[in-house]
C-alpha cells in the first residue's frame, strides 16, 4: 500500500513536529518547527499511516453527509411531470403572511409555478408543492385509471383516491377502493400504466399469488421489467418530494 501523500510545512511558531488531516478534502500536512529537519516527515507518515486513513475516511463520511443534507433543503427551479409531458419552472415570491406560510399556484400560460409567501422556510414551501402535485394528481390520475380500465376490459374499482406516501405507489382495499401516490405524476407514462394495472389486477386477485402475477402479466406482459425500473426511480426522486412534509 502506498504511503499518503503529504506536504511539508514549517513554521515559526511550532515548538514541535505535528501532524494534521485537514479538511475539505483530507490533505496530509506535516508541521515542523522552523528550522528542524524534514527528513523525519515520511517516517511519520508511515508510523501514522492508519490514524491518517481513518481522519480521512471521517472527513469523506462528514462531506458526504453535508452533501445530503444540502441536497435535501434544495429547492427545484422547475419541475418536470414526465407522466402527463409537462414541464414548469418556479418562482418563489416573498410575501407576508400571517400566520406564515406559502401559496402554490399555476400560471399555465407561462408554464411556471408561482410560490409566494414564506419562501424562505423550506419545509414550507415543500409542502406547498407536495399539496400542488397532489392536487395535480387528483384531477389527472382517477381518469387515467378508468382508460386503462377501459382498455383492458377489467373490473372497475369503487372508487380512485390520491395520496402523497412515503413508500407505497398504490394499494387496493379490500372494498375495491384504489389508492394512488401523486408521486406517480414524476415518472414516465409506462410506470404508472404498471403501477395502475397493479392495483387493477388486486380486484380480480387480492394476494399475490401466482394466480395473480398471471393476470397482471395479461394486461402488463413486462412487469417484471417495470417493477425494476420503478425501483430505480425511487431512489431518483427530487428532494423536494422525497419525503411528505
Amino acid at each position: 500500500m502506498r504511503a499518503p501523500a503529504y506536504t511539508v510545512r514549517e513554521s515559526s511558531r511550532a515548538k514541535r513536529i505535528s501532524l494534521r488531516v485537514l479538511p475539505p478534502d483530507g490533505r496530509v500536512e506535516v508541521v515542523i518547527p522552523q528550522g528542524e529537519s524534514t527528513a523525519i516527515a515520511p517516517l511519520m507518515v508511515e508510523q501514522h499511516r492508519q490514524w491518517i486513513v481513518r481522519q480521512q475516511r471521517n472527513i469523506a463520511a462528514r462531506r458526504a453527509s453535508s452533501r445530503q443534507k444540502e441536497e435535501a433543503n434544495r429547492l427545484p427551479h422547475a419541475i418536470s411531470f414526465a407522466a402527463t409531458g409537462l414541464r414548469m419552472t418556479v418562482a418563489y415570491q416573498e410575501a407576508e403572511m400571517t400566520p406564515a406560510a406559502v401559496e402554490v399556484t399555476s400560471d399555465d400560460c407561462n408554464g411556471r409555478l408561482i410560490v409566494r409567501g414564506d419562501v424562505g422556510d423550506h419545509t414550507l414551501v415543500k409542502r406547498g408543492l407536495q399539496m400542488f402535485l397532489k392536487g395535480y394528481g387528483n384531477r389527472v390520475l382517477p381518469a387515467w385509471v378508468h382508460r386503462l380500465v377501459d382498455r383492458h376490459a377489467t373490473d372497475r374499482p369503487n372508487r380512485v383516491t390520491v395520496r402523497l406516501q412515503h413508500t407505497r405507489w398504490g394499494s387496493c382495499s379490500t372494498k375495491g377502493n384504489i389508492s394512488l401516490n401523486a408521486k406517480l405524476l414524476l415518472l414516465p407514462p409506462p410506470l404508472v400504466d404498471h403501477v395502475i394495472l397493479h392495483e387493477l389486477a388486486h380486484l380480480r386477485v387480492a394476494n399475490h399469488s401466482p394466480s395473480f402475477w398471471r393476470y397482471l402479466a395479461t394486461m402488463d406482459p413486462e412487469w417484471k421489467q417495470q417493477r425494476a425500473a420503478l425501483r430505480r426511480m425511487e431512489a431518483e426522486l427530487p428532494a423536494w418530494v422525497a419525503k411528505p412534509c
